[in-house]
């Protein structure tokens, strides 16, 4: 009796052993069957299966880095944390997709349609996405470094804490989008229509020359160095006070400099070299540059636009 127990549990810790390899050989076979029908549906404008197939792969945790779908009807599919790194799924429709977590750093998003699309937390570092329209779509926590958008629309979308450091955004509809806590640290975002919600936003550096503010919400948003030159600010929400070295309009009343001071005169043994921040044109003179030449300054005649102009963080009118 006791022989019979031994070998009936030898042979269950037979099968047990087979168990983790029969599962492996089974995922292997069912990657390989996605990636026939992938392949095999190339140039079909339908999914031929390629919606099922993609969702196994993301499934699996097979990588899809460089996977090219072009002009395809996805509409719906769940790629949620898939590795998309460098794909081409330009021209393709992903209206409503989950591609919540996905690593699509590099990827071909041109023209392609992700309204209401589930972008949480994506990586979209370096994309393309010129023409795609990301009407309504949540990009919470998203990540946008360096990505390429323009004249697209991306109204009423979520970007909450979403990053965009760098991002070249010229144009962009961004009516009634939430982008409280973003990090729009040097993206430009020139033209770009901006009734949007930048509570808490970082905005340092950016570029928002003839951007459309009206009716925005500012409150403790970072806005140092910021470009605001023929902005349209009717409406805004926004600080008391402006923060250092903002370039904005003196003919707005839109915010107060926080420190009103008259540097030290320049002379001609202690001149000091333009701020690097300087911001020159053809309106008004810096202190100490002579309509005669550069004879006593070093660096000669210079201007600042629209009569406003700083050094070392003071500021002044002439």
């Amino acid at each position: 009796m006791i022989s019979a127990i031994a070998i009936v549990l030898s042979f269950l810790a037979f099968f047990w052993q087979l168990l983790p390899e029969q599962e492996n050989q089974a995922r292997i076979q069912r990657d390989l069957n996605a990636w026939t029908i992938i392949n095999a549906a190339q140039g079909q404008r339908a999914s031929g299966g390629r919606i099922q197939a993609m969702r196994v792969l993301a499934t699996d945790g097979e990588s899809m880095a460089g996977l090219t779908v072009r002009n395809a009807v996805l509409t719906g599919i769940d790629m949620h944390g898939a590795d998309l790194h460098g794909a081409d799924l330009s021209n393709s429709i992903l209206a409503g997709a989950n591609l919540a977590h996905a690593n699509l750093t590099g990827a071909n998003l041109q023209k392609a349609q992700l309204m209401a699309a589930n972008l949480t937390g994506a990586d979209l570092s370096g994309a393309n996405l010129q023409g795609a329209s990301l009407f309504n779509a949540n990009l919470q926590r998203s990540v946008l470094d360096f990505s390429h958008l323009e004249h697209d629309n991306l109204a009423l979308a979520a970007m909450q804490g979403a990053t965009l450091i760098g991002a070249h955004w010229q144009g962009v509809d961004l009516t009634g989008t939430n982008l409280q806590g973003a990090d729009l640290f040097q993206a430009d975002l020139r033209d770009a229509h901006l009734s949007s919600d930048m509570r808490d936003a970082n905005l340092a550096g950016a570029y928002l020359q003839n951007a459309d503010l009206s009716g925005a919400s500012l409150q403790r948003a970072n806005l140092r160095y910021i470009d605001l030159r023929h902005a349209i600010l009717e409406r805004v929400h926004k600080p008391p006070t402006c923060p250092p070295h903002v370039l904005i309009d003196p003919r707005i009343r839109w915010c107060h400099p926080p420190t009103i001071l008259r540097p030290p005169a320049v002379t001609r043994r202690s001149a000091p070299a333009p701020a690097p921040f300087l911001r020159v044109s053809n309106r008004t003179r810096v202190a100490g540059a002579s309509s005669g030449g550069p004879r006593n300054h070093r660096c000669g005649p210079r201007w600042v636009e629209n009569e406003t102009w700083e050094l070392g963080g003071l500021w002044t009118r002439s």
